[in-house]
């Protein structure tokens, strides 16, 4: 074996190894800021794959350092609050609210109720309700916090108690409902809530049905309004939030009933279908409404969790669904499902999944024996009864970040001893799939940052960093150095290996003539608004979006706008547009489409707006908080206070909150919904002599800014402040005492989830700065930079966010007096390195030179980075299941040799000792090809015919079974003839070719049926270019003025010996200094049914560097053309052309870091999938230098504008020095050809396939896809010398052709007639490399023949035992195999730990791989 070979296993062994233990310790350093508290996040140091970590630490420290974990105990109380009793039922769900609330009821075992409060310290206080309970209830609902009803089945009797808990008055109620049988799982749900009455539901389940039971609650007595019932054996009955859908569950699936519209019971769930490797029953459901017709659905099946989200308009859509195995339990206790979110509460823990490419758990706590439990996640508090040492205790739980904090008299502690301290850690993953330990150090060096700003190293050792061609990676500063404001750089030392760089970012500059406003929000990474009011008053609002071409919508206004942003709630997209004496709000709807345009009046003056959960909250001059509702511009209630001023949201990160600055202090409220709101936190601002102050909500946390006359101030207090009260002092001032500008400057801030901007301006200098949310005031400062802008000052400040596939762009928009506008981009990322290709190599080695400086202070380290070369490395996949495959005697197996291989395979091998026969069809390869002799210049592959052209274009058709090859037509004594299309018209089946001669443009079609050539005079277009034919469609392109096309579509048709054409559109100059490709998106074989199609262009840059620009022609046929075809006419639909509509493809634009195109733009396939109503998917072909890239487009098949996008797959090319040029050809039913030419005249044809995908809008889900074959060929390279037409590709020498056979799998034909069954072989193998897999065929047809000759073999002199003996030895060689491997892979485990090297590079794979993986193409993106 070769020494590369022998290090790529190693690697291979060393991922195995990483995914039980890591046994070497990481060393890190932490800047310990002494003038501040300081919190250590330890996340920051933990690998990604170690699911709800544990933290314990290892070092023993006079300090008591405390570690705070992601579910952390703040308070507990005993049972004797409640008289020694436990907690049966609770809640603390309100109606009038339609949230959870501080406050709850419970009731013990012992039959008393208690009303329950939770602090703002996390404390519970309970107080006991002296109320006689009767009866045994099975529920509480809160109306509010102080009416509740309790519910009870007993004794034949559905029985209700009102309650007021401040009056203790009680109201019993006995409904006259009959119960005819034994009912499970009763859940009451309160449907609306008015002053004076509510109404209600009764969910509940028999042996034989399931029920819904409605109710109204009106003066002190209940009425039953209605009842439906539902016949099956269900087990429970869900109600959704919005109370329009009923789940129903039974043991094998989940049924939905549309309660509003008579649609009747639908099947979304059956685990026979959708769990086929796991039949258990269904042991839980649960659902989160996310709109009307929107669920996150999740269903437990004891350990297995599976979540999906399903649209209910779309119940027969395939859904995609993600699966979790969660550690064992006996009973649920509870679950909250959010978004993104899931949180169980089981009677032995408490654990929390996070939703994202996958399900991820992010906390765990261990319970003794859990009986009951709440959720209050306003505050990120759970409420738990737990059982310990036989006693009951009620505990609350923190949700957080896990952490570390070290107050300022502790830093002060730490900073006089003389030596370092090192924290040892040791990280333990709590769930039971993924059992991982190891431990790390944490070095503090203690700083002082007025003093000290010289940047530290991340890490104490710099490891060797391993990368896989073709990955692209991203570095934040954070992994590298840790400092204020630095200035980083990196340096390759070999860059044919590895190219490394610091993106550099810079201003933008444009005027915005007569504008007096300007700013840009966002809605989403997709696009970007853009809200300017000019001199006359007229705000214009434009929307520029990265799949659309710019909107403007002009909005009048008689008032100075005030402010202006952007909001987005469940139902809207809304811009606010604040004035002085009234409120305007234009809608969008999620497409971007303009809706409402609301006006709201206001008698005083504003001074602040924000809308949240469709409400719109204002603040005015009188210090009053109003809270309007939107839609009805009808007041929910007013908060007064004299001293409310402007309002921040955080709708992402914090979706219910207000931040409300109150002069003295940041007011933290919490909006529930309805007319319900809650008093969250207060946060003292610690600077109370002011003069100016900004403020910033983050993830993390919050940043105030104050000046003064004196001196400016900037605090951050880490998020546990929002959601508690507490004692400690945590929060930092940042050091900015760089900053020249100090005294009472003008303050502009605007903030983004992860950083807070911000202006200091006085006189002509202004300084920009970048804040983080952060541990340290050492690492808070991320950037700054000092303008100087004579004569200007900037008046507003606004910032976007654009995410890209692995990182985010935000940029800083400012706007200044001059009507000048200035945008400044951030990446949320520092380093880039992207590897290169280097075809003599398994490994290639460079070194880094990274550096960091600011001010006098410079830092630098190097570190060694691996790549590995896949793309002749062949692994087996799935070796332990072999594939099953079946037959009838004789038979043709298709295989994706994806399924049974990694990497990049050249051609195969079969054996199969059993076989009558076997033979084997490859997915290219010479043994499968035919050699012509003439020089092929065009072929065309459709129903089952394959016509060639010479290069006299001369017609031939090509018969393979025979190899028989013969002349349709003679074109040798036409003189330079040149003929760029082939093609079959779609009702006679005559082959057609389109030519020029001189400056004429002849179609050319032979009539099969009398063996004539019919010709036509092509005059309707002056200056043909190329053209494209489909389904009575031909379109053509004409070369226009200015290097452009003008783009022709004509019904063709031939029909008594003639060729027909009718224009149906023509469109001018529809691109210039570009190329054009067609376009079909919607095409129709029957004009009856379906007399409308779509289809038109796709056009491209010359250059490569603009956005694609795509253009859809919308066209119904008249119905006299229509009779031309065939088809008789459909007079229900209009005739002619819908629409022509132009989209720009904005992909340039939507990526900060972009290649030019390599070539064209190219739609794959020859046709669009209808996802959903009105929208469409296309998939289309965009090439780079070094890469295919294919991406998955939505249309409106409506208007015929482009939606969306997002990238699919990845085929990465067999790409190096010696490659000068490649193309990329398309055949039948997705087969992908890419060839490579190469300067020592080899010639590449190479075979691609790929798995769908489900379509993720989300973000970029990239498929990278290896060759399943190639084809190496020695002739001088030229790009015209081969075609790809169906199955066939045609390869041009100079006076003969090879036509080679080609598909996108594998082909076996087997013979086992008499044979039972049989093991084959399968050897995939490319230059430097081979492997074998095994696949199983089963003879159908086995036992019939058996049967019919059981006398014959009963008689047989010579026993029949080849099979058994080739069985035999098959399991011997596989057996001898698999030992071999063993021994070797023994060996290398030895001599690994021998070196040291395995716990070495275990957690370097893990550290620069987020994906671990078997092998290195295991995980795939």
């Amino acid at each position: 074996m070769k020494f590369q070979h022998f290090w790529l296993l190693i690697a291979i062994l060393k991922e195995c190894l990483c995914n039980i233990t890591i046994s070497q310790t990481q060393k890190f350093n932490y800047p310990l800021e002494i003038r501040n508290s300081n919190t250590i996040f330890l996340r920051d140091y933990t690998l990604e794959i170690v699911e709800a970590p544990f933290y314990s630490l290892l070092s023993s420290s006079e300090f008591n350092l405390k570690i705070d974990q992601a579910i952390s105990q703040i308070r507990k109380m005993s049972s004797s609050t409640i008289n020694d009793s436990s907690i049966r039922i609770g809640s603390n769900y309100v109606a009038l609210f339609g949230d959870n609330s501080n406050n709850f009821w419970v009731l013990t075992y012992d039959e008393k109720l208690y009303q329950g409060l939770v602090k703002s310290n996390g404390e519970i206080q309970m107080t006991f309700l002296d109320i006689t309970i009767q009866k045994y209830f099975f529920q509480i609902n809160l109306i509010t916090n102080e009416f509740g009803m309790l519910s009870s089945f007993q004794e034949g009797e559905l029985f209700f108690s009102l309650l007021n808990s401040t009056s203790l008055e009680c109201t019993d109620i006995v409904l006259n409902y009959p119960i005819k049988s034994e009912i499970y799982n009763p859940i009451v749900q309160i449907l609306t809530v008015n002053p004076e009455n509510f109404t209600f539901c009764l969910t509940y389940t028999t042996e034989k049905d399931a029920h819904i039971v409605y109710f109204t609650y009106n003066q002190n007595d209940i009425e039953l309004l209605s009842e439906q019932i539902f016949q099956g054996n269900y087990q429970n009955a869900v109600l959704s939030s919005n109370s329009n859908f009923l789940f129903l569950i039974s043991k094998e699936r989940v049924d939905l009933v549309d309660l509003n519209n008579n649609t009747g019971i639908q099947e979304i769930i059956n685990i026979n279908i959708q769990s086929q490797d796991d039949l258990q029953a269904i042991s839980y459901f649960t659902n989160y409404q996310i709109s009307n017709n929107l669920f996150h659905i999740v269903f437990l099946q004891q350990q297995k969790l599976t979540s999906f989200f399903i649209d209910v308009n779309y119940i027969n859509q395939q859904v995609q669904s993600i699966s979790y195995f969660i550690n064992e339990y006996t009973q649920i206790i509870n679950l909250k499902l959010t978004l993104d979110n899931i949180f169980i509460i089981t009677d032995s823990f408490i654990i929390g999944l996070q939703l994202k490419d996958s399900i991820k758990a992010t906390c765990y706590q261990q319970l003794n024996e859990g009986t009951f439990a709440f959720f209050y996640l306003l505050r990120n508090i759970i409420v738990v009864q737990d059982s310990v040492d036989n006693q009951i205790v009620i505990s609350t739980y923190l949700i957080n970040d896990p952490q570390i904090f070290i107050s300022q008299k502790l830093t002060q502690q730490i900073d006089a001893l003389v030596m370092p301290v090192k924290l040892d850690i040791l990280v333990v993953s709590q769930v039971n799939q993924k059992l991982i330990q190891y431990a790390f150090q944490i070095q503090l060096i203690q700083l002082d940052v007025i003093e000290n700003q010289m940047p530290i190293q991340f890490h104490q050792y710099i490891d060797e960093m391993v990368l896989k061609f073709p990955e692209v990676m991203i570095k934040d500063r954070s992994q590298t150095f840790l400092g204020p404001n630095l200035t980083l750089s990196i340096l390759s030392n070999n860059s044919d290996y590895l190219l490394a760089s610091v993106e550099g970012t810079m201003f933008g500059e444009y005027n915005i003539y007569t504008a007096i406003y300007s700013i840009a929000c966002s809605f989403s990474s997709q696009e970007q608004l853009y809200c300017t009011q000019y001199k006359n008053d007229t705000i214009i609002l434009t929307i520029d979006n990265a799949a659309i071409s710019l909107a403007k919508y002009p909005i009048r206004a008689t008032e100075k706008l005030v402010k202006c942003s952007c909001m987005k709630t469940v139902s809207n997209l809304n811009v606010l547009m604040q004035f002085d004496q009234s409120i305007i709000i234009q809608q969008f709807n999620y497409s971007l489409h303009p809706k409402e345009l609301l006006t709201i009046p206001f008698l005083i003056k504003v001074v602040d707006a924000a809308i949240l959960k469709d409400v719109l909250f204002t603040t005015t001059i009188d210090g009053i908080l109003t809270a309007t509702d939107i839609s009805e511009q009808q007041v929910l209630f007013t908060i007064p206070n004299n001293n409310f001023n402007e309002i921040y949201v955080n709708s992402i990160d914090f979706p219910h909150f207000l931040f409300v600055n109150n002069v003295v202090e940041l007011t933290i409220i919490a909006y529930n919904g309805k007319q319900s709101y809650e008093f969250i936190n207060y946060i003292p601002y610690p600077i109370q002599n002011y003069t100016s102050n900004a403020i910033g909500i983050l993830n993390n946390g919050i940043y105030l800014a104050f000046s003064n006359d004196d001196k400016s101030f900037i605090y951050f207090y880490q998020k546990i402040n929002i959601w508690l009260q507490t004692n400690n002092q945590n929060y930092f001032d940042v050091y900015i005492e760089q900053f020249k500008i100090q005294k009472n400057p003008k303050i502009l801030s605007t903030y983004t989830t992860n950083n807070f901007y911000l202006i200091f301006q006085k006189g002509q200098y202004t300084q920009l700065a970048q804040f983080s949310g952060t541990g340290t005031s050492y690492t808070a400062l991320r950037t700054s930079k000092q303008i100087r802008v004579p004569n200007l000052h900037f008046t507003q400040m606004s910032a976007i966010f654009q995410q890209e596939r692995n990182y985010e762009v935000q940029i800083v928009y400012l706007f200044t007096n001059s009507a000048q506008s200035y945008n400044h981009p951030y990446l949320s990322y520092d380093f880039m390195l992207t590897t290169r290709y280097n075809e003599a190599d398994y490994i290639g080695q460079c070194d880094l030179k990274y550096k960091a400086h600011n001010q006098n202070f410079t830092s630098y380290y190097h570190q060694k980075v691996s790549i590995i070369y896949e793309n002749y490395l062949l692994l087996p996949k799935n070796s332990n299941n072999k594939q099953a495959y079946f037959i009838q005697d004789q038979g043709n197996v298709n295989i994706n040799p994806r399924t049974l291989f990694y990497g990049n395979i050249q051609n195969y091998k079969v054996d199969c000792d059993v076989c009558n026969s076997i033979k084997i069809t490859q997915p290219i390869d010479f043994s499968n090809s035919y050699s012509l002799n003439i020089s092929v210049e065009n072929v065309l592959n459709q129903d089952g015919l394959i016509y060639l052209t010479d290069d006299q274009y001369s017609l031939y058709l090509f018969y393979p079974e025979t190899n028989e090859l013969t002349m349709i037509y003679d074109f040798s004594q036409h003189v330079q003839i040149y003929c760029s299309a082939l093609f079959i018209e779609m009702i006679t089946s005559f082959p057609v070719q389109i030519c020029s001669q001189s400056s004429i443009i002849t179609i050319y079609a032979y009539n099969t049926t009398s063996n004539q050539l019919i010709s036509h005079i092509l005059n309707e277009v002056c200056c043909y270019a190329e053209s494209s034919y489909k389904n009575g469609i031909l379109t053509i392109f004409n070369f226009g003025s200015f290097q452009g096309f003008d783009f022709f579509a004509f019904y063709f048709w031939i029909s008594e010996n003639k060729i027909h054409l009718n224009q149906a559109f023509k469109e001018a100059g529809v691109c210039h200094y570009c190329f054009a490709n067609p376009l079909y998106l919607s095409m129709s074989e029957n004009f009856t049914t379906q007399p409308c199609q779509i289809f038109g262009l796709i056009t491209t840059q010359s250059n490569g560097q603009g956005d694609n620009e795509i253009f859809l022609l919308k066209n119904c046929i008249p119905s006299s053309i229509s009779e031309n075809f065939g088809f008789a006419p459909n007079d229900t639909t209009p005739s002619g052309n819908i629409y022509f509509q132009q989209s720009t493809w904005r992909l340039v634009e939507s990526d900060a870091v972009r290649y030019s195109f390599y070539y064209i733009t190219n739609q794959f396939g020859s046709s669009s999938q209808q996802i959903s109503d009105n929208i469409l998917k296309a998939e289309f072909l965009v090439t780079y230098f070094y890469v295919v890239e294919l991406y998955s487009l939505l249309f409106n098949e409506e208007t015929g504008t482009l939606l969306s996008f997002v990238l699919d797959q990845s085929f990465f090319l067999d790409y190096n020095k010696t490659v000068s040029i490649y193309s990329v050809r398309q055949g039948s039913n997705g087969l992908l050809m890419i060839e490579s030419f190469q300067e020592d005249e080899i010639f590449t044809p190479q075979i691609y396939t790929y798995d769908k995908q489900k379509l993720e809008l989300k973000q970029n889900n990239k498929q990278i896809n290896r060759m399943i074959g190639f084809e190496i060929i020695n002739a001088k390279p030229s790009k015209k010398q081969s075609k790809l037409s169906g199955n066939y590709y045609a390869f041009k020498m100079k006076n003969t052709s090879q036509l080679y056979y080609v598909q996108n799998y594998l082909t076996l034909s087997i013979d086992l007639i008499g044979i039972q069954n049989a093991s084959i072989e399968i050897t995939g193998q490319n230059i430097q490399n081979s492997v074998t897999q095994s696949i199983f065929i089963q003879n159908l047809n086995y036992n019939n023949h058996n049967n019919d000759t059981n006398i014959n073999n009963n008689t047989n002199d010579t026993p029949d035992t080849p099979d058994d003996q080739n069985s035999t030895n098959s399991d011997k060689d596989k057996t001898s195999q698999h030992i071999t491997i063993i021994i070797l892979y023994c060996f290398m485990i030895v001599f690994l730990f021998i070196v040291l090297l395995a716990p070495r590079c275990c957690f370097k794979l893990n550290r620069v791989q987020k994906n671990t993986s078997f092998n290195f193409e295991l995980t795939q993106k």
